[in-house]
């Protein structure tokens, strides 16, 4: 997704390809560090785990998708606020975000799933956080 992000905005305006590359370096590197820890449901980190178990070199932004870039969007202000990063780089970055934000917007059907999975009872059950079973 945040491949074909930059290669839309090289199409648009060369001149802030470098921007847009930095960014979504920036956001790829947030997505891989913080997938594991902040980004995944709990039932989610089992599967999470024996993907990393089962590949070397595993960089989650390779699998997983939209739903879970959007939750890193959620998180992104409180991990930027420890940035202390100067206004103007802060409000160049917001927009730089908000671009991204707008580019899945304008074609969800290309990066969102249209069927949801519900896990079955067993599944739920095994992986219920304690006391919640």
């Amino acid at each position: 997704i945040l491949d074909l992000f930059v290669e839309a905005k090289k199409k648009k305006a060369s001149a802030s390809a470098t921007v847009h590359l930095e960014v979504v370096a920036g956001l790829r590197e947030y997505f891989d560090r913080t997938l594991g820890k902040l980004l995944l449901y709990r039932i989610e980190r089992v599967q999470y785990n024996e993907i990393v178990a089962a590949n070397a070199g595993f960089s989650p932004s390779e699998w997983y998708g939209a739903e879970h870039l959007l939750r890193l969007f959620v998180k992104l202000p409180q991990l930027l606020g420890r940035l202390h990063l100067e206004e103007q780089a802060a409000e160049a970055l917001q927009v730089r975000l908000q671009e991204v934000l707008k580019f899945l917007h304008k074609t969800p059907q290309r990066f969102f799933t249209a069927e949801y999975y519900y896990p079955d009872e067993a599944y739920m059950t095994a992986f219920a956080p304690k006391g919640k079973k």
